[in-house]
């Protein structure tokens, strides 16, 4: 009888082994799944938003466009640099500062670039650019979001 227990216990335990392992690719393909739907819901946020493009230049460096732009160019911060951004630091196109974006107007959003969260702090109007070069004190990349309006 104590065989039979035993037997039938290491059964259910290699078992559950067994399944653990199938289990493993299902649960990758779900996670796989739920990540194409996020990218998609992500892309077509990005397209109801116009926003034509993300780019990261640094400061000074003149970075083409793959087209000729007219819209909003904003300058994206992290939550940890939003502060910093929002009053010590200027930004300028072509010796044109950018302006605040007030808060609560169509010009503040957020979104998701390299899995973190950006929020709009700066932006200038432009006609018909195909280069961008930003100069700015900032040191670190600086986000910019291409927006047609």
């Amino acid at each position: 009888m104590k065989k039979r227990k035993f037997l039938l216990g290491l059964s259910v335990l290699l078992l559950t082994i067994l399944a653990g392992c199938g289990a493993d690719s299902e649960l990758t393909d779900v996670s796989q799944d739920i990540q194409t739907e996020i990218n998609k819901d992500y892309s077509t946020e990005l397209s109801e938003m116009n926003i034509m493009d993300i780019i990261s230049v640094e400061s000074d460096e003149e970075q083409q466009l793959s087209a000729q732009f007219s819209g909003t160019l904003y300058i994206m911060a992290t939550k940890e640099d939003l502060q910093k951004l929002s009053s010590d630091v200027d930004f300028a196109l072509n010796n044109v500062s950018f302006t605040a974006v007030k808060e609560n107007s169509d010009d503040d959003f957020n979104l998701r670039y390299n899995n973190k969260t950006y929020f709009s702090v700066k932006k200038i109007n432009v006609t018909d650019i195909d280069k961008v070069k930003i100069t700015s004190d900032w040191s670190k990349k600086i986000i910019v979001a291409l927006r047609n309006t």
